[in-house]
């Protein structure tokens, strides 16, 4: 496909709406949505803040529990279009897409030539395919997106295309929309080796001033409370279940804390350490509490006067 745009053509995706649409991301109807990394809504998110504070700066193996929490706790991407079927094209549906496969297209419209794949008229726009796979021994399946190379020998009526919902609203829509099997799909819905045959309707005309939109992403929580999203609740990854399919315990030899790391490095700082002064303060909150003590917290502990006797009470109890 051509990666010219025609620029009398109102129809074919410009530069600037690539952007604007990417610049969505950086930062199914269900989930919690994130109020972070929506740009829309600018806000704050105390589950975004303890994955990064209380997780990946602690930076623990990419197979330990806690990565495997906020794996499964992070904000997740699925991007969303307004799609007609060639089985019906009288009719628009909204269509949940995956990360991988929403950037697929951005991809594709920025560096392969999918400008006319928004073009409602026949002879002119394309259908684009998503077949769903998977490889022998992956956990996950494939969704992959490509153009169909020859022009589509239907069109997207007018009624239709027109009358899209604005996707600019879209967490207004997944919030206030009755969504369902007769006007939403996703594609986690196809069979495996299936492929689902579509177009994507241009994007609705706004009001002047405003940015259109043809596919809008959306972060979204998945096993989290609006109370964790507010802070209302805590949270702490120790908390949940060990894997079934690891066959792990919670209190499994492995998994008790280390105190090697308090230990003097040597005679020197042992010296050091008995001619300090005694401090004298109150015990803080955490003394003995297991789950604020961590060895990436080792230079803070000791500078506490309490922290010989608070390693010793987090020994004692495993």
């Amino acid at each position: 496909m051509a990666k010219n745009v025609k620029k009398d053509d109102i129809f074919y995706i410009t530069d600037d709406e690539i952007a604007d649409t990417k610049s969505a991301v950086s930062s199914g109807a269900s989930g919690i949505i994130c109020p972070k990394r929506n740009k829309s809504i600018g806000g704050k998110c105390k589950v975004c803040d303890y994955i990064q504070t209380q997780i990946y700066s602690k930076k623990f193996d990419k197979e330990h529990k806690a990565m495997k929490w906020a794996r499964d706790k992070k904000a997740k991407l699925s991007w969303f279009a307004n799609v007609v079927l060639p089985e019906n094209p009288d009719k628009a549906i909204l269509l949940e897409l995956g990360d991988k496969a929403g950037n697929q297209i951005i991809s594709g419209i920025e560096n392969k030539g999918w400008r006319d794949i928004v073009h409602p008229h026949a002879g002119v726009g394309r259908e684009l395919l998503c077949t769903k796979s998977k490889e022998s021994g992956d956990p996950w399946p494939t969704y992959t997106i490509s153009p169909v190379l020859d022009k589509a020998d239907w069109e997207i009526p007018e009624e239709v295309w027109k009358n899209v919902l604005n996707l600019r609203d879209i967490l207004d829509i997944l919030a206030n929309e009755d969504l369902n099997e007769d006007n939403y799909m996703h594609v986690r819905s196809l069979k495996e080796g299936e492929t689902l045959k579509f177009r994507l309707c241009p994007p609705r005309e706004v009001n002047a001033g405003e940015k259109k939109c043809f596919i809008a992403p959306v972060f979204r929580h998945w096993g989290v409370s609006e109370d964790h999203i507010t802070g209302e609740d805590s949270l702490d990854w120790r908390d949940s279940d060990s894997d079934p399919a690891d066959g792990e315990s919670k209190t499994k030899e492995s998994e008790k804390l280390d105190m090697s790391f308090l230990e003097p490095a040597n005679e020197k700082k042992e010296v050091e350490e008995k001619s300090k002064p005694k401090e004298k303060a109150e015990k803080p909150n955490c003394f003995g509490d297991s789950r604020f003590f961590e060895e990436d917290d080792a230079d803070m502990c000791m500078k506490c006067a309490y922290f010989k006797s608070c390693a010793k009470e987090v020994s004692k109890k495993g």
